[in-house]
């Protein structure tokens, strides 16, 4: 054992996880029930030895079940390393995960990830599927110091405040995340909804109450017509209702669409009375259950192909008939960032720069500015904290791919990077178009 801790104290010990066939049930646990004494199998980098659960015995327990195309895992890892050193004697944080260790190992090795100082079972499949089967990950499984089951609930609900009370025996406000026998959620909802209706239906819309007891995971689906690359068919799982209006004013008030996971502040948005400010996400994760709970919903929108053109408008539509919302796109005047030419916009470098990264067709004009779209999104994402919406008022600048980090400090850090390309922001009043709900 006190080779372990001084394991433990170097490096992350990989492990690969066994139970002898006595010892394991063969079914999924559920909250309430007696953790079994499940063995571990531990690698470190010059041995292998095992442990049990019951090494473990009078300390509180939580696995993370994780994956490593997880952005929200990855990050959570950090979290988690600081609270297993903030208490260090009342509990152990355990990571698992279906991923191999060489997919591990890839991941820690990367700068911005880091390599944290908790147990980490790869390639499991028992604990991941068997023992804890579910959708969307990180799931944590809280297991208290008598080896009982206490909640299976999202790795977001790992917090201080929730251990201490975890630790004091007292009642944790948390929703419990169950697998539903034969749901799939890669189905069209319309199916889980009648199935025997699907075939006969050229068009519907649908919405239920939030998953997120069932399905502990947010997604976004949109499917484009192949001819004129317009939308047909979206499908949100367990989405706000002011991502819902997001996803159907963005074209309108962007011009493109946007990544909603990657806009987390829309500056385009004004919540315009005391029924809209309910939409904010509150602050607090001790709310956040609750709050999902009254404004998570899942919706799904099918149109036959040549309606594509009007898909937008039916969902504003829906959302206005469902949750009785004053929604429409205003133009007010407000403080911007501007995005605009430079004087030495088209010095040499700059031109070289162009020329090597643009189409010209016959006329010599570009067709379509593509990277230019892509790299004004990249800058709504980066700017985004700066609390200003962006306007592009570049005119005749060519159609460039502009690299950016993917974070940024200040705009004096980002005009640097901008002025290599003829580039700069600025902040200015301007008159734009802002999605205003009431």
């Amino acid at each position: 054992m006190k080779i372990l801790h001084r394991s433990i104290k170097i490096f992350i010990l990989l492990l690969t996880a066994f139970c002898a066939s006595a010892q394991v049930n063969t079914g999924a646990y559920s909250i309430g029930d007696k953790f079994p004494n499940y063995t571990f199998n531990v690698f470190t980098a010059d041995s292998s030895l095992q442990f049990t659960i019951d090494s473990y015995k009078g300390k509180n327990i939580i696995f993370d079940l994780w994956d490593v195309h997880c952005s929200g895992c990855i990050s959570g890892i950090k979290k988690l390393d600081s609270l297993q050193k903030l208490f260090p004697d009342k509990m152990k944080i355990i990571l698992v995960t279906k991923n191999s260790r060489e997919q591990v190992e890839k991941l820690f090795s990367k700068k911005d990830v880091g390599r944290p100082d908790l147990l980490s079972v790869v390639g499991d499949t028992t604990l991941y599927d068997t023992f804890f089967p579910h959708d969307g990950d990180p799931l944590s499984v809280w297991i208290d110091d008598t080896g009982i089951i206490r909640y299976i609930t999202g790795g977001y609900n790992t917090t201080v405040d929730n251990i201490i009370r975890f630790f004091k025996k007292e009642r944790l406000n948390v929703a419990h995340q169950t697998k539903l026998k034969d749901f799939n959620s890669a189905n069209p909802l319309i199916e889980e909804a009648a199935a025997r209706l699907k075939f006969y239906t050229a068009a519907y819309s649908l919405f239920t109450l939030g998953l997120q007891d069932i399905v502990n995971t947010n997604r976004i689906e949109i499917l484009n017509d192949q001819t004129n690359g317009k939308p047909y068919s979206l499908k949100a799982l367990n989405a706000s209702r002011l991502v819902l209006y997001q996803l159907a004013f963005n074209k309108e008030l962007y011009g493109f669409d946007l990544n909603m996971f990657r806009l987390q502040k829309n500056n385009r948005i004004i919540l315009a009375s005391r029924r809209a400010d309910s939409l904010k996400t509150p602050n607090e994760v001790e709310q956040l259950d609750t709050w999902r709970s009254k404004n998570c919903f899942c919706y799904e929108l099918y149109l036959p192909h040549e309606n594509s053109a009007d898909f937008f408008k039916w969902m504003q539509q829906d959302l206005q008939r469902f949750f009785n919302l004053e929604s429409n796109i205003q133009l007010i005047k407000a403080e911007c960032l501007i995005l605009s030419e430079t004087k030495n916009s088209n010095s040499g470098s700059l031109k070289d720069i162009s020329l090597n990264q643009t189409k010209l067709s016959k006329s010599g004009r570009y067709n379509k500015r593509e990277r230019m779209t892509t790299s004004m999104k990249e800058l709504i994402y980066l700017t985004q904290d700066f609390n200003l919406p962006l306007v592009n008022e570049i005119t005749s600048h060519p159609d460039i791919s502009i690299k950016l980090p993917s974070q940024i400090s200040s705009i004096k850090e980002l005009n640097d990077i901008l002025s290599k390309y003829g580039l700069s922001l600025s902040k200015g009043i301007r008159k734009i178009k802002y999605l205003v709900i009431k």
